[in-house]
């Protein structure tokens, strides 16, 4: 499953943003430590949650790619952050139940993972511009 987060994460960024993650011996340059996190809820044949925490300087960068001009606008990058956290759990979700599953995703929500709760799986992906960190949730 952990295989299926970060491939899920590295095409969404391949082919709506044109950012590729770095190669195993290479360093992020990003030095902005703030970080926007995404909670998308899922429901159908399982329930659960997927957590995604975008770096700062790799969102940004991410919405300027998909966007063109956002600037500072920060509405702008929380509405791409929330489509990218989308986009991500829909892609993982038949990667892990099948092609077959079927699901509903809620409106993401801008809040941390729950540190209490174990996550089923997760992985972190770097890039030039920062980080993105995964946690994936099932219900039990």
């Amino acid at each position: 499953m952990k295989e299926a987060l970060y491939q899920a994460t590295v095409s969404t960024f391949e082919e709506l943003g044109f950012l590729f993650p770095l190669m195993e011996d290479e360093e992020p340059t990003a030095t902005d430590d703030t970080w926007i996190h995404v909670n998308v809820a899922y429901h159908g044949n399982e329930n659960g949650n997927l957590v995604v925490s975008f770096q700062n300087g790799v969102i940004t960068t991410m919405a300027e790619n998909m966007l063109d001009d956002v600037g500072e606008d920060e509405e702008l990058i929380l509405d791409v952050a929330g489509e990218l956290g989308n986009v991500i759990c829909g892609n993982v979700l038949p990667f892990v139940f099948g092609d077959q599953a079927v699901f509903n995703l809620d409106a993401p929500r801008f809040e941390e993972a729950d540190n209490a709760i174990e996550p089923e799986a997760s992985t972190k992906v770097e890039f030039e511009e920062g980080s993105v960190e995964l946690k994936f949730y099932r219900d039990k």
